[in-house]
């Protein structure tokens, strides 16, 4: 059964509308075409934004090392609570939607955990993380595609890596 949502586009902030379609596991994209801001346009980002999101869970890696959700999701826990707060920074990809962006924001604040976010547009929503004190780190949490977009912080973490530091990433 197809099936049909509208929502807002998560690939930058301009807030532009986008459907998403499925159809049984099928799942695509298309311009919503009543919405005030695009009307009815999205740009090349906006058209492929669901490529982006579509795996992002499902193939989750800790360590270098493809792990089920189940187990990435236990993982991340058991290191939370192991640690001092001062010792866990939790890194975000500005390419992340703002609902998700707050969520991991307002987590991260009330345990005290170091947040930081990786786009030029986002700073609204906390510091953003030196690239020594990632490099520092001794956990590193990696929410969105921030080796991609960020080649410079994904060296950091790589960097981290070396250093001793956990990597979970999803």
């Amino acid at each position: 059964m197809v099936e049909i949502k509208h929502t807002l586009c998560p690939s930058c902030s301009v807030g532009c509308g986008i459907s998403i379609i499925t159809n049984g596991d099928e799942i695509g994209t298309f311009p919503y075409k009543r919405h005030p801001i695009n009307e009815g346009k999205n740009c090349l980002n906006g058209r492929k934004s669901i490529e982006i999101y579509k795996n992002r869970l499902v193939n989750p890696m800790i360590s270098n090392s493809e792990t089920d959700l189940d187990n990435a999701i236990n993982s991340i826990v058991r290191e939370l609570k192991s640690k001092n707060a001062d010792k866990i920074t939790i890194i975000s990809s500005g390419n992340n939607t703002n609902e998700e962006l707050e969520s991991i924001k307002n987590f991260a604040d009330s345990k005290n955990y170091n947040f930081a976010i990786y786009a030029d547009n986002m700073k609204g929503y906390g510091g953003v993380a030196s690239y020594d004190e990632i490099e520092s780190a001794s956990k590193v949490f990696v929410i969105g595609d921030i080796l991609y977009k960020n080649p410079l912080a994904g060296r950091r973490i790589v960097h981290a890596k070396k250093n001793g530091a956990k990597i979970i990433a999803n």
